[in-house]
């Protein structure tokens, strides 16, 4: 019975192409199938049939064992295109990562490496704006190259370096403001050289210090206009024939700008008027002191000094005359 029924298998299987090859049957030029002619041999285009009877008396009959070409072909192309992609059909099934997946993988590990590579290039950039003293843009580097690394693979000599910028930065800005505070009061007295001076140094401590910069060409305009007046003042004066009083004016322009040359050419001009009054004034001196008028006597000789302020005699005769009048107001009071 077994045997039969393998035999009913194949007779099923092999059946569909005889059929196929009864539609191949060549046609005459009428267009019908051409038929047989008697005497002549009938050649079958059906594969060899197995016998049935095989299948009768018990034995299995033999079934083709090779597959057909187009499913060799199939096949064929269906493994070409799996090893292509880098998968086995174990991986499609199990849903194991493909060779793009791990190719991704690779491609997102780099992203660690090149993290750090950007980290040791700002840390680079800071360490030499740092050497430069450009603390402040050195520590927007080192705190960009800080965000970039992971905790466990910045350097400890990048935090170390943030903590020495913050610390250089802090002390700058304490010298500035205690120069800003020393210009302030200078500019506030009339001092214009001297506010412009802790400013420039400021600048050069910070030169992107535009505050400064600012005050300087406030100052600047200041001291010319100040100078401009004493000089119409002293002008006026001498005008007058108050020699001391345009030698003064003089003498404070130049105090207020030593490298102003108007000042210079002004005491130039008046040298013969300041020799004329000098020796006026000090005939009157002696006059008073004979007199014993001591305090008379101090005040021309201050008027002498300020038309003659290297005059050292001058200074020693008001400092000895302020002494006798000490001891008088003394000897007065133990009385």
């Amino acid at each position: 019975m077994r045997g039969f029924i393998i035999a009913l298998a194949a007779i099923i299987i092999f059946y569909p192409a005889s059929i196929k090859a009864d539609e191949t049957l060549p046609l005459d030029t009428s267009g019908t199938a051409a038929v047989e002619e008697p005497g002549l041999p009938v050649i079958s285009n059906e594969p060899e049939m197995p016998d049935v009877q095989e299948g009768l008396n018990g034995t299995e009959p033999a079934l083709p064992s090779q597959p057909s070409a187009r499913s060799d072909t199939g096949t064929t192309q269906a493994t070409q295109s799996i090893q292509a992609s880098g998968e086995s059909a174990a991986d499609m099934v199990s849903g194991t990562p493909s060779a793009l997946t791990k190719s991704a993988a690779l491609k997102s590990s780099d992203k660690p490496q090149k993290s750090t590579d950007e980290g040791k290039k700002l840390f680079a950039s800071g360490k030499a704006l740092y050497k430069a003293g450009k603390f402040e843009e050195a520590i927007v580097n080192l705190q960009k190259a800080l965000s970039v690394y992971t905790k466990s693979t910045a350097p400890r000599q990048l935090t170390d370096l943030i903590s020495s910028c913050n610390s250089k930065i802090k002390k700058k800005q304490m010298q500035i403001d205690s120069l800003n505070q020393a210009a302030d009061k200078s500019y506030a007295a009339g001092e214009y050289k001297k506010a412009m001076g802790n400013w420039q140094k400021i600048i050069t401590i910070d030169p992107s210090n535009t505050d400064a910069a600012a005050k300087i060409l406030k100052a600047a305009a200041d001291l010319k206009t100040a100078c401009d007046t004493l000089k119409a003042a002293s002008q006026s004066s001498l005008a007058d024939g108050n020699v001391v009083d345009a030698a003064d004016k003089v003498r404070r322009l130049k105090a207020l700008d030593p490298s102003n040359h108007e000042g210079d050419d002004l005491l130039k001009y008046m040298e013969p008027q300041i020799k004329a009054a000098s020796k006026k004034l000090e005939i009157e001196a002696i006059e008073d002191y004979t007199s014993k008028k001591y305090n008379e006597a101090i005040a021309v000789w201050q008027k002498m000094l300020i038309l003659n302020p290297a005059d050292t005699e001058l200074s020693g005769k008001i400092e000895k005359t302020r002494e006798k009048l000490k001891n008088i107001d003394s000897m007065t009071n133990n009385r």
